[in-house]
């Protein structure tokens, strides 16, 4: 199933949904678990989705990678995660 953006198909580049959108949803998909366990840290929290990632990155690490991703979508440091906003999370309050 492909996924409309801007009432485009988004280019597929040998990955689920291509680029980070795919490996997006998994790191959600973990802040989501570890939310409903209760052991995520207060401090990620965010309405704002590149905000909550960035939040979650800089707890865990750039090069953490959730335990259920697969291989196809995996990065590395030869295909990174690449930056999801140069915004600064300090100057927005939600």
């Amino acid at each position: 199933m492909w996924y409309m953006i801007n009432g485009d198909l988004p280019k597929k580049k040998g990955r689920c949904l291509g680029g980070n959108e795919g490996r997006g949803i998994e790191l959600l998909d973990d802040i989501t678990s570890m939310k409903y366990e209760q052991v995520l840290p207060p401090f990620v929290k965010s309405h704002r989705r590149e905000i909550l990632l960035n939040q979650f990155l800089e707890l865990k690490g750039k090069l953490y990678i959730p335990a259920n991703v697969h291989n196809s979508i995996k990065w590395s440091h030869s295909d990174p995660l690449i930056p999801l906003s140069t915004v600064k999370n300090i100057f927005l309050k939600d």
